[in-house]
């Protein structure tokens, strides 16, 4: 067996309870690693497969086999399960996908023979000296390494026999000297050896009649424990039919749900169909409402501008014919104006004439005879004309058989 085999050190802090698993040594060339308690090494996590890699050595190199679930990953590089690679000093390999046990592979192999490196380097172009010069150096490094156990094994053999010697005397001297000084209580003590036989013999004999009961009770535990073992073995197939009947029905119901989800699925779509095209019917009837609303209201505007143009018209025609009302009655009062003063003319020269007089003010009066036509002009001011609203002076003739006054009304 090689004097040297490689380890893995973990390369991240591990869980407190995981402490011990941070370095693991590889103690022989067929080497397994996994969560049952048969591997060469147990690592308990829910992580690791029950037999989860495999290490062994084949012609000087050391390779990994994958028996996990998951995979193994050497420097990155994802193994499958039943994959075999050849692992190097410092490769870091990843137990597992949580990358929560990495470890790298330490392996130094200094100690090979030259022998053995020159099948590590085949690469290397020898020739045949060199290949006998470098044998014959590996023949003498293997001879002088032997003899070198050799004299290691004498010399360790040697010091033993020494030791073993040194402490047969020291333990004669101890006797000696403990017998010399306990003489007397060795005496005592060999009485008492010979009723510690006796006891012991008695605690013997009871100690078989004892472990005779315990078979008898340990043979019936075994009977019950496999009438036990056949009750629990009926169970798990009991168990085992009541779960294959629980995965039936669990089948049975997701297919009946996906079939009634599928139905509900359909009327879904079918209804959302039917509402879409009732929108759009709606929408449709509320564009041809919205459209003759349109229309309508364009049309009353084009209604409202034309009774609009119409009134402004008429308000126009209206306003130019007051405006010509007005001139004509300024053209009236201008008249009845100069008719007035005229009047008054008139009645001035006739009350001159006759001598009479008439009262004081705006009022004027005469007394004619009987019979004799007089015209009597009676002007006075009505309320303001409604339209206009200027005053509208007006002419009122009078005649009767009495005498006549001729009332002037002015201001």
């Amino acid at each position: 067996m090689p004097d040297n085999f490689p380890s893995l050190v973990s390369c991240k802090p591990l869980n407190p309870d995981l402490i011990k698993f941070k370095k693991i040594n590889i103690t022989s060339e067929h080497f397994t690693l996994g969560r049952a308690l048969k591997n060469s090494v147990t690592i308990p996590s829910i992580y690791i497969s029950r037999s989860h890699c495999f290490f062994y050595k084949k012609n000087d190199d050391w390779l990994i086999e994958d028996y996990s679930t998951c995979g193994i990953e050497v420097n990155g590089d994802k193994m499958v399960k039943g994959a075999v690679r050849v692992l190097k000093n410092g490769d870091v390999i990843a137990l597992e996908t949580n990358k929560e046990f990495v470890y790298r592979f330490n392996w130094d192999d200094d100690g090979l023979p030259p022998g053995k490196r020159v099948k590590q380097d085949p690469g290397e172009d020898l020739s045949l000296n060199d290949v006998k010069t470098k044998f014959q150096e590996s023949q003498n490094y293997e001879i002088k390494h032997m003899e070198e156990k050799i004299k290691k094994q004498k010399q360790i053999k040697e010091t033993n026999k020494l030791l073993q010697k040194q402490l047969h005397m020291d333990m004669q001297k101890k006797i000696a000297l403990l017998e010399s000084k306990f003489a007397s209580q060795i005496d005592n003590l060999k009485g008492e050896k010979n009723e510690i036989e006796k006891q012991k013999f008695l605690i013997l004999e009871e100690k078989d009649a004892q472990i005779s009961t315990l078979k008898n009770e340990m043979n019936e535990l075994n009977r019950e424990t496999s009438s036990k073992q056949d009750m629990l073995d009926k169970l798990k197939v009991k168990m085992k039919e009541q779960e294959e009947l629980r995965l039936k029905e669990k089948t049975e119901m997701e297919d009946m749900l996906r079939r009634e989800t599928e139905k509900l699925k359909i009327l879904k779509e079918k209804e959302l169909s039917e509402l879409e095209e009732q929108k759009q019917q709606r929408e449709l009837e509320l564009m041809q409402e919205l459209n003759k609303l349109k229309e309508n209201l364009s049309k009353q505007i084009e209604a409202t501008n034309e009774l609009k143009l119409k009134s402004e018209e008429q308000l126009n025609q209206q306003m130019n014919e007051m405006k010509k009302m007005s001139d004509a009655d300024r053209i009236k009062m201008e008249q009845l104006r100069r008719i007035l003063r005229r009047g008054r003319r008139l009645e001035r020269a006739r009350l001159h004439q006759h001598g009479g007089t008439g009262g004081a003010g705006g009022r004027r009066g005469m007394m004619v005879p009987t019979g004799q036509a007089v015209v009597v002009e009676t002007i006075s001011l009505l309320p303001r004309d409604q339209t206009s609203g200027n005053t509208v002076p007006t002419v009122v003739l009078e005649e009767t058989g009495a005498p006549v006054v001729v009332i002037d009304d002015t201001h």
